[in-house]
């Protein structure tokens, strides 16, 4: 309590005096009541295993199914703080394919604890999973992001994603370069 108190005074004492605010920084004692928002673009590489359910030829039983391990390419744009909001696109590297299957989701989730990881959950789409499988497949797409803050404009993150229940689903894990507000 009284180191609110001490804090809001400083703060109410350096509003009154804006030559002392700008030679002083302002120090929260006890530390911040919530971490700095921070926002950044990331281009991430990785490896997923990835499986997509097909339909059998000549409507015969059984699993006839694929899967395999692919390379990975992400974009993402992150919003961070206490929660964080992200957009994530991802691209498929798959060898004997006309079309590559890429994924697009929105996921959001709280920061976990006082660590630099996130925990995000939300729906994403899956796009050409497979030659043999028309159209698109929309699941659960999840992320475990681990992102520090920095000094400087440019970070690295690491993240364990995937998604889940649908007709494809993946999981994988990526390393990434993040540029923007960071700290």
């Amino acid at each position: 309590m009284h180191s609110r108190l001490l804090t809001m005074a400083l703060a109410c004492a350096l509003a009154c005096a804006p030559a002392a605010y700008a030679a002083h920084p302002v120090v929260e004692l006890g530390g911040p009541a919530h971490p700095p928002t921070r926002s950044w673009l990331g281009l991430n590489t990785g490896l997923v295993s990835g499986s997509v359910d097909l339909p059998c030829p000549g409507g015969a039983s059984g699993d006839c199914g694929e899967d395999g391990v692919f390379q990975t390419y992400g974009i993402n744009f992150t919003v961070a703080g206490k929660m964080a909001l992200r957009l994530r696109a991802m691209r498929a590297e798959e060898e004997h394919t006309d079309h590559k299957p890429y994924e697009i989701a929105v996921l959001a989730g709280p920061r976990l604890g006082h660590s630099h990881w996130y925990g995000l959950i939300g729906p994403g789409r899956i796009v050409h999973p497979d030659d043999e499988y028309p159209g698109s497949v929309t699941g659960l797409a999840w992320e475990f992001v681990r992102a520090r803050p920095t000094q400087s404009g440019v970070g690295f993150e690491l993240s364990f994603y995937g998604n889940s229940f649908g007709d494809a689903g993946f999981m994988g894990v990526a390393v990434g370069v993040r540029f923007g507000k960071l700290r």
